[in-house]
């Protein structure tokens, strides 16, 4: 005869329970399931994923935030590139500096597990009340894109 599956959930464990009639015997099994872990993610990520500067007077700027771009791929990243937000009407800037991801001369190609260093700034360039949104886009052909959310606002 074959046996009758269920399978309960309990937080993060599962635990399978089977019922078993042989003639007229009748069992009862337990056996606790591992979670499935999601895979390891692959090609290029960036940490952190997300940094708000604040609120900011027109002629300062914040203190720099340093995101650090990781090569999760088995192979070697391509060439990689990045870009900050263009001001343009916006009223603020997003600089970079201490850049290890990407040099003109040299092209940066990370190997598997090897990671670089982009450090962005933040600086009101208007007078008034205003908030800038972007992204630091960081991308290598194999290797994909990763990104990380940048914001600031402006105030008099």
């Amino acid at each position: 005869m074959s046996p009758m599956r269920k399978f309960f959930t309990s937080g993060s464990r599962r635990y399978a329970l089977a019922l078993v009639f042989i003639g007229a015997s009748f069992a009862i099994m337990g056996l606790q399931c591992q979670p499935t872990k999601p895979p390891p993610p692959t090609g290029l990520s960036i940490s952190p994923t997300a940094h708000d500067f604040g609120s900011l007077k027109f002629g300062t700027q914040a203190p720099a935030q340093t995101f650090t771009v990781t090569n999760n791929g088995p192979d070697a990243a391509g060439r990689i590139t990045f870009s900050v937000p263009d001001p343009g009407a916006a009223g603020g800037v997003f600089g970079f500096s201490n850049n290890t991801c990407s040099d003109p001369v040299n092209p940066v190609h990370l190997a598997a597990g090897q990671d670089c260093h982009i450090t962005v700034s933040w600086a009101p360039l208007a007078i008034g009340n205003f908030t800038l949104n972007g992204s630091l886009g960081v991308t290598a052909d194999p290797g994909g894109t990763a990104t990380a959310t940048l914001s600031g606002q402006g105030h008099n």
